[in-house]
């Protein structure tokens, strides 16, 4: 974090800050879970690109279509299956050719 700011990082007031943060999503979550839900899937990047995700040495490819209320990344193959993955490292293709 201190290279990508170029500053040095206090590590307590970095715990402090996430802590609050973390307790104010949990708050709203508790109150109203749609919310929150809501919130994540808009600030998702993957949403609507194509992606490989990796997983057990296994690459899928495929349209990114949602996040489901169980936190699965929800993944249109090419083959036309709606796969779900709750574990893998997913990363947006810059292009169909790649």
């Amino acid at each position: 974090l201190a290279v990508a700011l170029r500053q040095p990082v206090c590590r307590e007031e970095l715990l402090i800050a996430s802590l609050r943060s973390f307790e104010r999503w949990y708050s709203r979550w508790l109150e109203t879970p749609d919310a929150v839900w809501h919130a994540w899937r808009a600030g998702s990047s993957l949403l609507g690109k194509v992606v490989d995700v990796s997983l057990g040495g296994e690459v899928y490819s495929g349209v990114a279509e949602d996040l489901d209320r169980d936190g699965l990344l929800c993944l249109r193959t090419t083959d036309g299956r709606l796969q779900r993955f709750a574990a893998g490292d997913a990363s947006i293709r810059l292009s169909r050719s790649e």
